[in-house]
């Protein structure tokens, strides 16, 4: 994975957390893009599109869990992390039941968040793949037995003994 190319939305209400942990992505080889409060990491997160996001949980002009859930119905595919000072085991089942990623309180062992980023962004990837598979794959049985109305049903059935060791044969 080419980490020069992974771009990270560092959400913090305190100016010195977002330094400290920006100069260590940075040396670590990610490009980061700040952000002090909700309002500011929803807008970044639309003009950017950041390959993984670190959210706090309690932000000056609403909570994190509320960024979480307006960046999801944006996009789903990015990677949202909590780093938070107000974690309990609660709140991270919360947080990933609406989809996060992972919850790590602060401070941070920052070789384990490094870590989670990388792995976050390595599933990221593999579920794009499955995606281009899947849709490469419908595409080719289209393109090979058509697309109408009266195909799609044989095309669903087609689709569901692939993953079988059975043999089939098409007559029409």
């Amino acid at each position: 994975m080419n980490q020069e190319h992974i771009s990270i939305l560092l959400v913090d209400d305190e100016e010195r957390i977002r330094e400290t942990f920006g100069e260590i992505l940075i040396l670590n080889g990610f490009a980061v893009v700040p952000a002090e409060d909700g309002k500011a990491a929803v807008s970044a997160f639309c003009k950017e599109r950041p390959s993984v996001v670190l959210l706090d949980m309690n932000l000056p002009d609403r909570s994190g869990m509320d960024v979480l859930r307006e960046m999801q119905r944006i996009d789903r595919s990015v990677p949202i992390i909590f780093v938070t000072a107000y974690g309990d085991i609660p709140s991270a089942v919360d947080a990933i039941k609406e989809g996060a990623y992972d919850f790590i309180a602060k401070p941070p062992d920052f070789d384990r968040l490094l870590l989670t980023i990388r792995r976050a962004m390595e599933k990221r990837q593999l579920e794009q793949a499955v995606t281009d598979l899947s849709a490469a794959y419908r595409t080719s049985l289209e393109s090979m037995l058509g697309a109408s109305a009266s195909m799609q049903p044989v095309i669903r059935q087609l689709k569901d003994i692939a993953v079988s060791d059975y043999s089939v044969i098409l007559q029409g």
